[in-house]
């Protein structure tokens, strides 16, 4: 790969600097730039494309000692702390559902108290110490969707009628 000198003295790879309508890469075919735009910006000035410009930022910037930048991370959460555990029991819960009942039938719409329902059942299966099935799968799997369906009908993707807690 043959590199050039990008903003702030950075090597950029030369193709990116060539960047324009007429060779617009696929991945990038959303942008809109105008004639002669350089897909890096104005290298001379550091000034940044429009769709560069545009990324969403919280303001807050995290500077890692290698030198690399990147937006913070408060408030964005950190899957990173989420128990690998707990993430292949929803997904398994997710799976069989799939199989049982067709992909994605939870999304047709389910009443709330249904959801409710199922969670309190498997806690309390968890309480007695109940092995039959995975019921931790199964409170993950309720609350989650339980979440989701609460914003699907907030948001008017689903009937009210089923917000009935």
């Amino acid at each position: 790969m043959v590199w050039g000198i990008g903003v702030n003295d950075s090597p950029i790879p030369l193709f990116l600097k060539m960047y324009t309508n007429s060779t617009r890469h696929r991945m990038h075919k959303n942008i809109k730039m105008s004639k002669g735009d350089n897909y890096m910006g104005d290298l001379a000035t550091g000034e940044l494309p429009t769709f560069v410009q545009n990324l969403p930022s919280s303001g807050k910037m995290t500077n890692f000692e290698t030198g690399a930048v990147r937006d913070a991370m408060e408030g964005k959460g950190l899957p990173s702390l989420i128990p690998t555990c707990a993430l292949r029991s929803i997904a398994k819960r997710f799976e069989d559902g799939a199989i049982k009942y067709g992909r994605d039938n939870w999304t047709k719409g389910i009443p709330l108290s249904r959801y409710c329902d199922a969670s309190h059942r498997h806690l309390w299966a968890l309480r007695d110490g109940k092995t039959d099935e995975d019921h931790f799968g199964a409170v993950l799997w309720n609350i989650a969707c339980w979440q989701k369906t609460k914003e699907m009908i907030d948001s008017g993707e689903l009937p009210e009628t089923l917000n009935d807690i």
